[in-house]
């Protein structure tokens, strides 16, 4: 198959599969959001707002949030942004701007308090390698970030995890790369989102504060996990856009 094609299919496999996904994570509660959503606002206003939505909305959601971050697959779809997919955007701003005025404080960064411990950002690493260590695939760790390499077919997924020392953010995205493609570094989205709360359409990248070594260990597995469940659930929809295929 040729290269464009294979990106736009998984484009659209992908897009699918995240409406599915972000209703049922919706649905069962936001387990998985909640275990980074005192560490990044914007999650911890989802998880709040979604408290107050029906099983009807929360279908809607997943529809109007998916289609704002993933124009590509939207555009093959034929499928576009409408007053709906607005609306439901405004109505999450509202509640979000709420929640981080009233409710939003994260102990862990205040710096005047006795319990306060600074990160050690080499332990917060370290972690991480821990996590992905014994899964068969390469891992290398550099002063502010680690890579995961895994292999599937003519395709390999690159995972980067990168902590900003200036402002005690770690993040991770994902790349999903052919053998005859490069790395695909488009503004925005690209082709499709690289992360799960891009895919989502919750925000446009999946970055957690970690401000001292109380956040840590939580961190790092709750990342890493949510690392490993995007791409897990991503690859098999690669099946038949290889090379020869």
């Amino acid at each position: 198959m040729e290269l464009t094609e294979a990106i736009n299919t998984f484009a659209v496999r992908l897009y699918e599969w995240s409406q599915r996904d972000f209703l049922r994570e919706m649905e069962a509660g936001c387990p998985m959001l909640s275990l980074i959503a005192q560490n990044y606002p914007s999650v911890g206003g989802f998880v709040s707002w979604n408290k107050m939505l029906s099983t009807s909305d929360r279908a809607r959601v997943a529809k109007a949030f998916t289609l704002r971050t993933q124009p590509n697959a939207a555009r093959l779809k034929i499928e576009v942004t409408s007053d709906e997919t607005r609306k439901w955007g405004e109505l999450f701003y509202e509640h979000e701007s709420n929640f981080l005025h009233n409710v939003f404080y994260m102990a862990t960064a205040d710096r005047s308090a006795s319990s306060y411990r600074a990160l050690d950002v080499d332990s917060l690493l370290d972690k991480i390698v821990a996590l992905l260590l014994g899964r068969q695939e390469k891992v290398t760790r550099n002063r502010s970030g680690v890579r995961w390499v895994r292999k599937n077919g003519d395709w390999k997924t690159l995972t980067e995890f990168k902590f900003e020392r200036r402002r005690e953010r770690l993040s991770f995205n994902s790349q999903f790369i052919r053998k005859d493609g490069g790395l695909i570094i488009e503004s925005g989205f690209g082709p499709y989102p690289r992360d799960l709360l891009s895919l989502y359409g919750i925000y446009n990248s999946t970055v957690v504060m970690v401000p001292s070594q109380a956040d840590s260990e939580p961190m790092a597995k709750a990342m890493t996990k949510i690392a490993i469940y995007f791409v897990s659930h991503a690859e098999p929809f690669l099946e038949g856009l290889g090379i020869d295929d």
